[in-house]
């Protein structure tokens, strides 16, 4: 099966309360493909990347979107990244529409473990999928605000006791932290007891009256399609790498796991990679340095 990858399905399955598998498909034009570990993957580099709103093909390989949306877009502002520097309500957002329906809706703010707790935020409704986009082996829902401003917040302020970045390469290879968050849950709320220092002139008193902390967070448990984990090297297939061939061992956080490093599945869904899905390919031997 070969054809351009045109992006990866997520398919998240609730097995009870507390527990979901993770699954991931590559589309292949026309075609989905299930990942499930073991398969040959061949990738080839056919030319340049297409932007990822207009469509126009981009020289910049490794970038989503080509200079003029960079430039015009909303979702490509620093506020997007580090959303507590939101700036949707003095009027200076470059796209007011785009930040009504993306940033002023309902966000969660969560707890997930990976190798170390973390705190991160989401659009309400989309825990499951950014849970498993970022390779947690468990998470909880900590927090819902009104708007993706105060989620950010409120993240920058919890972030002073617990980190808010995940380390890929201990993702890569298979590093599990071990941690109650239920308990770290009840820790940060006791540190946090009155919303009210989160008003300012950029959060209003309605949106913090409108926070909720979860009453009894339930932490939901998170399994992924994983045969082995990988070495801790970022495989990458361009116009120097222009063939990239290995086994699959699994997917976990965004990263296809290969037996000699892993790729991101975000930098292969640009237009501009071809993947032939096949039975395990032989793998030649780094060739040996003579010691004489």
């Amino acid at each position: 099966m070969k054809g351009m990858i045109q992006g990866f399905t997520t398919q998240i399955e609730a097995l009870n309360d507390a527990k979901i598998s993770v699954n991931y498909a590559v589309n292949l034009a026309e075609q989905t493909i299930p990942l499930e570990g073991g398969e040959g993957l061949t990738f080839r580099y056919v030319g340049s990347a297409a932007c990822a709103h207009c469509g126009v093909s981009m020289i910049n390989a490794g970038w989503d979107y080509c200079v003029d949306c960079f430039r015009s877009l909303a979702r490509c502002d620093l506020c997007v990244m580090s959303p507590n520097r939101c700036h949707h309500h003095k009027g200076t957002c470059r796209e007011p529409e785009w930040g009504d329906s993306f940033c002023m809706q309902p966000h969660v703010v969560y707890l997930a473990l990976a190798h170390v707790p973390k705190v991160g935020i989401t659009r309400a409704g989309r825990e499951w999928d950014r849970w498993a986009a970022q390779g947690a082996h468990k998470a909880l829902r900590l927090m819902t605000v009104p708007t993706r401003r105060l989620a950010g917040v409120v993240e920058r302020h919890l972030s002073q006791w617990i980190t808010d970045r995940t380390d890929w390469r201990k993702l890569v290879t298979g590093q599990r932290g071990d941690f109650s968050l239920t308990e770290l849950a009840t820790d940060l709320r006791q540190r946090t007891p009155d919303l009210v220092r989160f008003r300012s002139d950029q959060i209003s008193a309605t949106e913090v009256e409108c926070a909720l902390w979860e009453i009894d967070p339930l932490e939901t448990h998170l399994s992924f399609p994983i045969q082995n984990y990988s070495p801790a090297k970022q495989l990458r297939v361009d116009a120097k790498e222009g063939v990239v061939a290995d086994n699959l061992q699994g997917v976990i956080g965004g990263y296809l796991l290969l037996s000699r490093g892993v790729m991101s599945m975000q930098s292969l869904s640009r237009g501009d990679i071809q993947l032939e899905v096949s039975a395990p390919v032989v793998l030649e031997e780094p060739l040996q340095k003579s010691l004489f």
